[in-house]
Order: C-alpha cells, then structure tokens, then sequence
C-alpha cells in the first residue's frame, strides 16, 4: 500500500508542472492587432472624412469608411469642408505599386488617404476593404505580415479577405485604443 502511494505522490508531482504549464498556454490569446500610439484620434467619436471630387468610386469609398462605424469607439461622419476635417481621401494619378496608402500629416488629428490608380481594377468589395483597410491605419493600426493571422484581420498585409468589414481582432484593437 504504501508503495502505492508513493507512486500516486510521483505522479501527482510530475502532472501538478504540466498542468499548470498547459493552463498558461491555453489561457494565454493571440492578437493580432499592432498599434501606432501615435496615429489615435483625440475625439474618435466625430471623426469627419472630407473626399476629394476627383476619387473614384464614391459610393464604395463611403462605405468602407463607414463600415468602422458600428464600433462603439469609433464613428466618422462625411465633411464637405476642406479646412475642418481629420481624414482626407485624395486620389494621385500617381502610381507606386499599391491601391491606396495613408499618411499621417502633421498632428495625429489629420490623415490623408492616397487612392491610388489600380484602385479602380478592383472588384467594388475589394475597393471598400482597401478603404477600411486604410482607414484602420488612421484609427492607429498597423499591418499585420504574419501568415496565420492573415484571415483575422482587414489589417492584412497583402491581399484581401474580401470582406469590407473589420474583424474581431480589428474591433480589439481598436478598443485597446480607445
């Protein structure tokens, strides 16, 4: 019997480490958000986009702005005044190998998106990601390059999910944000 015991007693010693090393890893979540402190809006909740005449595409550049919208951190709204807005949509003739970019211009308050030629090639889906998409960088998110975590995010990268909408991962990142 008391061998018996002291067999259970090993046991019970081997397995307490192990357990305890399992509950770590299984407890522990993986985020794919990456975030630019420096990128966040003061007043996230009225957030005013001015587009320039010239974007093409209109209706699915209003709509992947907008489809932030159903965050309760954040919230845009159309400006058609130039000199009070936060994010300016553009579009550059200019070609460099991508569909849109954002820069920060000045004070974290004013972004410009930069519609880029090959915008217009896209499917209307993949034109309201890409504008999602960048308007994620305007929020302060960053790109996410790793291959698992591609499918998780509308901050991807490179290619497309196609679906315009941002994803929990993109909703988590936001609220650790704001």
């Amino acid at each position: 019997m008391r061998e018996k015991n002291k067999l259970i007693e090993k046991r019970g010693k081997a397995i307490l480490p192990l357990s305890f090393i399992m509950l770590i890893v299984f407890s522990m979540s993986v985020s794919a958000y990456s975030l630019d402190w420096g990128w966040v809006y003061n007043d996230p909740l009225t957030v005013s986009v001015y587009i320039n005449s010239n974007v093409p595409n209109l209706s699915d550049v209003v709509s992947g702005y907008d489809n932030w919208d159903s965050l309760p951190e954040v919230d845009t709204y159309r400006s058609y005044n130039f000199n009070y807005t936060e994010a300016y949509i553009i579009y550059s003739s200019v070609s460099n190998d991508s569909y849109a970019d954002t820069t920060k211009l000045g004070s974290s308050d004013w972004k410009q998106i930069t519609i880029r030629p090959p915008f217009s090639t896209l499917t209307s889906t993949k034109r309201k990601e890409t504008i999602a998409h960048e308007m994620g960088h305007c929020w302060g998110l960053n790109d996410i390059y790793d291959s698992s975590l591609l499918s998780g995010t509308i901050m991807r990268g490179t290619g497309f999910n196609n679906n315009p909408y941002p994803k929990q991962d993109d909703k988590n990142g936001i609220a650790a944000l704001y």
